[in-house]
């Protein structure tokens, strides 16, 4: 489950999840992923990213992590799949949005984003990296939830 903090002071979010007993944390200002040890939140690795990440989340196996970068002046957003124990870059492919919240099924190979400005739900492929479906859909975020896709079999 991914989680954002920002603040009152307009700085940006900061968005972190956990994968393979670590903790991996977003860090906008300086388009870095900074990974850390839980138990002693000592950073025990950084990547760096191409774009400033917006969020991070991983994959239900917890064998990737995928970061979203926020677009700029309306080009697409970017995607990076990274392996959660090594880091290695899986893959790093566009949205067909500006920027968008990833989320994965619970029972199955498939990340559903959801592009609030264009009012967009894209359907992909999460062990290929490649876009299957996309639907015009108001306020995809609030539409589907985890637990529709649970409900759909997905």
């Amino acid at each position: 489950q991914e989680q954002q903090r920002g603040n009152a002071q307009g700085l940006p979010k900061v968005a972190w999840t956990w994968a393979a007993g670590k903790l991996f944390v977003t860090q906008p200002w300086n388009k870095r992923l900074a990974v850390l040890d839980p138990e002693s939140l000592r950073r025990v690795a950084s990547v760096a990213l191409p774009g400033s990440p917006a969020s991070v989340v991983y994959s239900p196996t917890g064998r990737e992590v995928w970061v979203v970068m926020t677009s700029e002046a309306g080009a697409p957003a970017r995607v990076q799949a990274l392996a959660a124990l090594t880091l290695e870059l899986r893959s790093s492919f566009e949205l067909p949005a500006q920027s968008a919240h990833i989320s994965f099924t619970p029972y199955g190979p498939y990340a559903i984003a959801s592009a609030e400005l264009e009012d967009q739900l894209f359907l992909f492929d999460a062990r290929r990296h490649e876009l299957l479906a996309s639907a015009a859909l108001r306020a995809p975020a609030r539409a589907l939830g985890p637990w529709r896709a649970l409900r759909a079999d997905l």
